[in-house]
């Protein structure tokens, strides 16, 4: 039986380009026993990929530990195989050869082969080999159902095809621990919900790490899960919450709501309220305030960007006749927004809120946060 992969009190610094500063893992700590798969997930740029190119070896962290067992590992002996995100291909390749050049990645074993050998003793070993590679690829490509296509270059195949492909070249490798970077791309969620059955059904005692900012995954398929433990790492890259799918779906802090909606705005439905908030009360007259999630950052955008946006507040009454409220974001914080409204809210009256990158979702005043904040001084509003 293999050993456990533990990380603990595993610690990323912040990018010092690309990336919102502060998006770092801090103080991660998680097991993944063999045949089990454990996501950590987290929103969009929270040091996904640096966390998995960690776990293999590529990346060297600036603190905690990651051991095998009783084993702590460097880059050169790190038993983990890994599917980048995206599958990572190599484009002028067929999908045979792709996953066959993950078969001849075993270069320690075949070292220690021909260290003895003479020239002509190494051609044979290196055509037996070839022969042996060639029948693990054919059993690979058959189980995933790949046989018809196996002569086409990547672009020519579906996004699920591509994934199987480097979950076979993965697992070729032979390697004990499977680290999957599911962050960003284009591939559906399906894609990977797939990849982690295969890997599944080829190896069941695979411990798998999946590093992803998908929440989608979750709920990709629920009867059975394709995640057996769940890692939520919030904003500031602690962790907010663990445990199985099922009571990870139902998240129990801001935090954690603002990572498994994966919404561009953090507005929570009040019939999704839970309970572990606080009841949010009934809206009183008094109540001049709710806090919304900024819209998301991008590659491509900034978080200055993020806080130049504005935002525009409609007070809806019983039919539905709007009043207007035009505010700016108030520095709060890099995710919440404080937003201040000119004149007090009805009691019944519903909110609508819209932002200029971002979508419009109508909620209940109620849904506002649980706990009154304190507005910060010099709050601007435009009429």
């Amino acid at each position: 039986m293999c050993p456990d992969l533990q990380l603990t009190d595993l610690e990323l610094a912040p990018t010092a380009t690309g990336g919102v500063p502060g998006r770092a893992v801090n103080g991660l700590s998680c097991t993944v026993a063999p045949g089990q798969v454990v996501a950590v997930i987290g929103e969009t740029g929270f040091g996904g990929t640096r966390l998995a190119r960690a776990v293999v070896g590529l990346d060297e962290p600036a603190g905690g530990r990651i051991s095998f067992g009783a084993h702590q590992w460097s880059a050169d002996e790190a038993p983990c195989a890994f599917v980048p995100s995206g599958g990572g291909l190599i484009p002028q390749l067929s999908l045979r050869r792709n996953m066959l050049f993950g078969a001849r990645m075993r270069e320690e074993i075949r070292a220690r082969e021909e260290s003895t050998a003479g020239w002509l003793e190494r051609r044979r070993i290196r055509w037996r080999r070839y022969g042996q590679d060639s029948e693990q690829v054919d059993r690979m490509l058959s189980a995933f159902q790949l046989s018809a296509v196996e002569r086409y270059v990547p672009d020519r195949v579906s996004a699920a095809q591509r994934m199987l492909t480097a979950l076979g070249r993965a697992l070729l490798h032979g390697r004990p621990v499977l680290v999957v970077d599911a962050t960003g791309g284009q591939e559906p969620d399906g894609a990977y919900v797939q990849l982690l059955d295969q890997a599944r059904a080829q190896r069941p005692d695979l411990a798998v790490l999946l590093c992803t900012d998908r929440p989608g995954l979750l709920r990709a398929r629920t009867d059975p899960y394709a995640i057996d433990w769940v890692v939520v790492v919030g904003y500031r890259g602690t962790v907010v919450t663990q445990g199985p799918p099922a009571m990870v779906a139902r998240p129990g802090s801001v935090d954690a709501a603002a990572v498994l909606y994966g919404d561009p705005m953090l507005v929570v439905p009040v019939d999704d309220w839970p309970t572990e908030w606080g009841a949010p009360g009934p809206a009183a007259p008094g109540a001049d305030w709710m806090v919304v999630g900024a819209p998301a950052t991008t590659g491509t955008g900034t978080a200055s960007r993020a806080r130049g946006s504005q935002l525009v507040v409609e007070v809806l009454g019983r039919h539905e006749r709007p009043r207007f409220h035009r505010v700016r974001a108030v520095a709060g914080g890099r995710r919440d927004w404080l937003l201040r409204l000119r004149t007090p809210v009805p009691v019944g009256h519903r909110v609508r809120v819209s932002a200029t990158p971002g979508r419009a979702i109508r909620v209940p005043l109620n849904a506002a946060a649980p706990s009154t904040p304190v507005p910060p001084d010099g709050a601007e509003v435009a009429s």
